[in-house]
Protein backbone atom coordinates (compact mmCIF):
# COMPACT_ATOMS: atom_id res chain seq x y z
CA UNK A 1 0.00 0.00 0.00
CA UNK A 2 1.28 3.43 -0.82
CA UNK A 3 1.09 6.52 1.38
CA UNK A 4 -2.07 7.85 -0.31
CA UNK A 5 -3.90 4.62 0.48
CA UNK A 6 -2.68 4.85 4.08
CA UNK A 7 -4.00 8.39 4.38
CA UNK A 8 -7.50 7.19 3.51
CA UNK A 9 -7.58 4.53 6.22
CA UNK A 10 -10.17 5.65 8.83
CA UNK A 11 -7.82 5.97 11.81
CA UNK A 12 -5.14 7.70 9.75
CA UNK A 13 -7.72 10.06 8.26
CA UNK A 14 -8.91 10.97 11.76
CA UNK A 15 -5.35 11.58 12.96
CA UNK A 16 -4.46 13.78 9.99
CA UNK A 17 -7.67 15.82 9.96
CA UNK A 18 -7.38 16.40 13.70
CA UNK A 19 -3.72 17.37 13.18
CA UNK A 20 -4.62 19.94 10.52
CA UNK A 21 -7.37 21.40 12.73
CA UNK A 22 -4.96 21.67 15.67
CA UNK A 23 -2.33 23.29 13.45
CA UNK A 24 -4.82 25.95 12.34
CA UNK A 25 -6.02 26.55 15.91
CA UNK A 26 -2.49 26.88 17.30
CA UNK A 27 -1.45 29.22 14.51
CA UNK A 28 -4.52 31.43 14.95
CA UNK A 29 -3.98 31.46 18.70
CA UNK A 30 -0.33 32.48 18.27
CA UNK A 31 -1.45 35.36 16.03
CA UNK A 32 -3.99 36.45 18.65
CA UNK A 33 -1.44 36.32 21.47
CA UNK A 34 1.01 38.34 19.36
CA UNK A 35 -1.68 40.96 18.79
CA UNK A 36 -2.39 41.15 22.54
CA UNK A 37 1.33 41.52 23.27
CA UNK A 38 1.61 44.37 20.76
CA UNK A 39 -1.41 46.11 22.30
CA UNK A 40 -0.02 45.74 25.83
CA UNK A 41 3.42 46.94 24.72
CA UNK A 42 1.92 49.98 23.01
CA UNK A 43 -0.10 50.81 26.13
CA UNK A 44 2.95 50.43 28.35
CA UNK A 45 4.97 52.71 26.12
CA UNK A 46 2.10 55.18 26.16
CA UNK A 47 1.70 55.55 22.44
CA UNK A 48 -1.00 55.03 19.91
CA UNK A 49 -0.42 55.34 16.21
CA UNK A 50 -3.03 56.74 13.85
CA UNK A 51 -2.42 56.26 10.15
CA UNK A 52 -3.89 58.79 7.76
CA UNK A 53 -3.79 59.18 3.99
CA UNK A 54 -3.27 62.55 2.31
CA UNK A 55 -6.00 63.12 -0.25
CA UNK A 56 -3.90 64.67 -2.99
CA UNK A 57 -0.82 62.42 -2.89
CA UNK A 58 -2.24 59.27 -1.26
CA UNK A 59 0.77 59.18 1.06
CA UNK A 60 0.38 57.44 4.37
CA UNK A 61 1.32 59.38 7.50
CA UNK A 62 1.58 57.94 10.97
CA UNK A 63 0.79 60.27 13.87
CA UNK A 64 1.46 59.42 17.48
CA UNK A 65 -1.44 60.24 19.74
CA UNK A 66 -0.94 60.85 23.45
CA UNK A 67 -2.54 58.15 25.51
CA UNK A 68 -3.12 57.75 29.19
CA UNK A 69 -2.90 54.28 30.57
CA UNK A 70 -4.99 53.42 33.57
CA UNK A 71 -4.78 50.26 35.63
CA UNK A 72 -8.25 49.37 34.32
CA UNK A 73 -6.95 49.55 30.75
CA UNK A 74 -4.07 47.22 31.55
CA UNK A 75 -6.38 44.83 33.42
CA UNK A 76 -8.70 44.78 30.41
CA UNK A 77 -5.78 43.95 28.08
CA UNK A 78 -4.50 41.36 30.54
CA UNK A 79 -7.93 39.72 30.70
CA UNK A 80 -8.05 39.47 26.90
CA UNK A 81 -4.55 38.02 26.84
CA UNK A 82 -5.36 35.50 29.57
CA UNK A 83 -8.50 34.37 27.73
CA UNK A 84 -6.48 33.52 24.63
CA UNK A 85 -3.68 32.06 26.73
CA UNK A 86 -6.16 29.69 28.37
CA UNK A 87 -7.17 28.54 24.88
CA UNK A 88 -3.49 27.94 24.14
CA UNK A 89 -3.26 25.77 27.27
CA UNK A 90 -6.24 23.70 26.12
CA UNK A 91 -4.67 23.18 22.70
CA UNK A 92 -1.32 22.29 24.27
CA UNK A 93 -3.05 19.73 26.50
CA UNK A 94 -4.61 18.10 23.42
CA UNK A 95 -1.25 17.44 21.71
CA UNK A 96 -0.56 14.17 23.62
CA UNK A 97 -3.72 12.73 22.08
CA UNK A 98 -1.85 12.19 18.80
CA UNK A 99 0.48 9.44 20.01
CA UNK A 100 -2.51 7.84 21.72
CA UNK A 101 -4.45 7.89 18.46
CA UNK A 102 -1.41 6.33 16.78
CA UNK A 103 -1.34 3.58 19.39
CA UNK A 104 -5.08 3.08 18.92
CA UNK A 105 -4.44 2.59 15.20
CA UNK A 106 -1.67 0.14 16.01
CA UNK A 107 -3.89 -1.90 18.28
CA UNK A 108 -6.71 -1.79 15.71
CA UNK A 109 -4.36 -2.98 12.97
CA UNK A 110 -2.94 -5.76 15.13
CA UNK A 111 -6.39 -6.96 16.19
CA UNK A 112 -7.43 -7.08 12.53
CA UNK A 113 -4.27 -9.06 11.87
CA UNK A 114 -5.07 -11.64 14.54
CA UNK A 115 -8.65 -12.11 13.39
CA UNK A 116 -7.81 -12.71 9.75
CA UNK A 117 -6.33 -15.88 8.41
CA UNK A 118 -5.37 -14.28 5.10
CA UNK A 119 -1.69 -13.35 4.82
CA UNK A 120 -2.48 -10.35 2.55
CA UNK A 121 -4.94 -8.93 5.10
CA UNK A 122 -2.39 -9.56 7.86
CA UNK A 123 0.22 -7.49 6.02
CA UNK A 124 -2.29 -4.74 5.27
CA UNK A 125 -3.30 -4.62 8.94
CA UNK A 126 0.32 -4.41 10.05
CA UNK A 127 0.82 -1.62 7.53
CA UNK A 128 -2.12 0.33 9.01
CA UNK A 129 -0.71 -0.22 12.48
CA UNK A 130 2.69 1.20 11.64
CA UNK A 131 1.42 4.13 9.57
CA UNK A 132 -1.04 5.25 12.25
CA UNK A 133 1.75 5.28 14.81
CA UNK A 134 3.94 7.25 12.43
CA UNK A 135 1.22 9.85 11.71
CA UNK A 136 0.43 10.23 15.42
CA UNK A 137 4.08 10.79 16.32
CA UNK A 138 4.70 13.22 13.47
CA UNK A 139 1.71 15.38 14.41
CA UNK A 140 2.61 15.29 18.12
CA UNK A 141 6.19 16.39 17.46
CA UNK A 142 5.21 19.08 14.96
CA UNK A 143 2.46 20.57 17.12
CA UNK A 144 4.52 20.45 20.32
CA UNK A 145 7.38 22.21 18.55
CA UNK A 146 5.00 24.86 17.20
CA UNK A 147 3.33 25.36 20.59
CA UNK A 148 6.64 25.81 22.37
CA UNK A 149 8.35 27.99 19.78
CA UNK A 150 5.45 30.32 19.01
CA UNK A 151 3.95 30.91 22.41
CA UNK A 152 6.45 30.24 25.18
CA UNK A 153 8.61 33.32 24.58
CA UNK A 154 5.58 35.49 23.87
CA UNK A 155 3.85 34.54 27.12
CA UNK A 156 7.04 35.14 29.06
CA UNK A 157 7.44 38.61 27.53
CA UNK A 158 3.86 39.61 28.40
CA UNK A 159 4.22 38.33 31.95
CA UNK A 160 7.37 40.46 32.35
CA UNK A 161 5.60 43.53 30.92
CA UNK A 162 2.66 43.11 33.27
CA UNK A 163 4.94 42.49 36.24
CA UNK A 164 6.93 45.66 35.47
CA UNK A 165 3.73 47.67 35.21
CA UNK A 166 2.50 46.30 38.52
CA UNK A 167 5.81 47.28 40.17
CA UNK A 168 5.57 50.81 38.72
CA UNK A 169 2.01 51.15 39.94
CA UNK A 170 2.88 49.88 43.41
CA UNK A 171 5.88 52.22 43.66
CA UNK A 172 3.81 55.20 42.52
CA UNK A 173 1.25 54.52 45.23
CA UNK A 174 3.92 53.76 47.86
CA UNK A 175 5.86 56.99 47.22
CA UNK A 176 2.68 59.01 46.76
CA UNK A 177 3.59 59.95 43.19
CA UNK A 178 0.00 60.68 42.29
CA UNK A 179 -1.06 63.74 40.25
CA UNK A 180 -4.37 65.49 40.69
CA UNK A 181 -5.83 66.47 37.35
Amino acid sequence: MNMLQQLTQPINLIINIFGIVMLVLLTANAAGLTSHKRRITDAMEGRRIRSTIKRGTLEVEDDELPDTVTPDTIRFYETDFNRDYSKYNVYAQLIPIFPLLGILGTVWGLVRQLVSGDIELMLASLNIALWSTLFGLIWAILLKFLAVICNARLVSDVEILLSDYEKKLTNAVRFNNIKDE
